[in-house]
């Protein structure tokens, strides 16, 4: 028997949240998960640091060898409308999942809660349709572009991969800003569209599916048909007959690392004396 691949219809949401607002977003959030969920979507990407926000064009303060008072007042507002992972946003996105019956991916501000609670990363977050948490991952470093140079990038890991690329970037405007935020002053001489957006859909031969979309909030959709992932890597696959692991290993890391280990009684006792 042949086997048959699936078409799974995405969708990529270009929008901003309600800037420094970890509750209001999250409730944004969820409509439009329902309203993707509504057009057929099994797969809905939201923008990284969607939840509460990605800060363009705010310094928090800092300069080489200083920081403001403001800008620590700033961070502190970015700080409380954090995420904990796990915790009641990670409940509520979990929920929208399930009952989309959608795999959801979403990117957070996650509050660190294995140290101090004090650090903050940006994190990408992965739900299942049953509404369960996949897993996270914390970037090395944030890339949000909206520069047309972005759409050659996203076109050339589709094609060297041979995969499907989902690009999802904010559409932001200086008056989303809250007038209130510690620190907004620094956003006078910024434009009123501090992020145009530039979202788009790939192929795996590096072909748009949807988009780019520019200048505006919305939510681009396109059908994945999975068989043209080994269709596409006939001729060319990247980790198959053109892998070359007599000169180029990658070792993942799977395991969690914590700030503090603490070694057993008899380690201690086997440990060499200064």
């Amino acid at each position: 028997m042949s086997e048959t691949l699936p078409i799974v219809k995405a969708a990529v949401v270009q929008a901003a949240p309600v800037l420094f607002d970890r509750d209001a977003t999250l409730e944004k959030t969820c409509r439009l998960i329902r309203q993707g969920a509504a057009r057929g979507a099994r797969l809905i990407l939201f923008p990284e640091a969607f939840i509460p926000a990605y800060p363009r064009g705010l310094t928090f303060g800092t300069a080489v060898g200083s920081r403001s008072l403001d800008g620590r007042r700033t961070w502190e507002v970015y700080w409380t409308n954090a995420v904990d992972v796990p915790g009641p946003v990670t409940t509520a996105l979990g929920a929208a999942a399930r009952d989309a019956c959608a795999y959801l991916a979403i990117g957070v501000i996650e509050r660190d809660q294995g140290g101090s609670r004090g650090t903050l990363y940006c994190t990408l977050l992965y739900f299942g349709p049953d509404g369960r948490l996949l897993g996270k991952h914390r970037k090395l470093k944030p890339t949000a572009d909206a520069r047309d140079t972005w759409q050659a990038t996203l076109r050339h890991i589709a094609c060297e991969g041979r995969c499907f690329v989902l690009g999802c970037n904010q559409f932001v405007t200086k008056s989303m800003y809250p007038a209130h935020l510690p620190g907004i002053e620094e956003l006078a001489s910024q434009p009123e569209i501090m992020c145009r957006g530039g979202s788009a859909i790939v192929g795996p031969l590096g072909g748009l599916l949807a988009g780019p979309l520019y200048d505006q909030e919305g939510t681009l959709f396109a059908d994945l048909d999975l068989g043209e992932i080994p269709r596409s890597r006939f001729d060319f696959d990247v980790v198959g007959h053109y892998a070359r692991p007599d000169v180029f290993h990658l070792t993942v890391n799977q395991n969690p690392s914590v700030p503090v280990t603490y070694a057993s009684d008899a380690e201690t006792q086997d440990a060499p004396r200064p």
